[in-house]
């Protein structure tokens, strides 16, 4: 597969899409079917992703995005961050009606590991603004990071 790159190093094709920037070097077109595109606020942060079949908002804290709304304003996603910026611990899909918020947070718990980790769910999962199916996830992840981290020191 061939990559190019204009002259300030931003991928242009992939091979399968093209990609478009602006004088700031902000990502504003994924030609794809349906083509992407994006808009982005005075601070530099992305505030829209739309397509022809749908819009995708995004509503900050600072730098850190916190939640996600279809064009129409309905919440499509929330986001709880640890102590860092850029340290996102997990992503609930708001009223999908299936687990895939879970899988969201037991990914996430995977890749931060550690007791600190463990700690801060269990802290999460008493925020009554977590539906309780959600509290129940955190426990169960927190208790699995526990366990990993056990074995580890067993191991030596």
């Amino acid at each position: 597969m061939t990559y190019s790159y204009d002259t300030k190093g931003n991928l242009t094709n992939d091979g399968t899409r093209t990609y478009t920037y602006d004088c700031e070097n902000r990502l504003t077109q994924v030609n794809t079917s349906p083509v992407m595109n994006y808009k982005y606020d005075f601070a530099d942060r992305r505030v829209r992703k739309y397509r022809t079949i749908a819009e995708t908002r995004y509503c900050y804290d600072g730098d850190q995005i916190i939640a996600e709304y279809s064009g129409a304003g309905t919440l499509l996603r929330k986001f709880v961050y640890g102590l860092g910026i850029d340290e996102p611990i997990c992503m609930i899909d708001v009223g999908s009606g299936d687990d895939r918020a879970n899988v969201h947070i037991i990914m996430m718990l995977k890749l931060r590991g550690g007791r600190g980790s463990a700690e801060l769910f269990r802290k999460l999962a008493q925020n009554e603004e977590f539906s309780e199916r959600h509290r129940k996830y955190m426990i169960v992840a927190a208790a699995t990071i526990e366990r990993r981290l056990a074995r580890q020191q067993q191991r030596g």
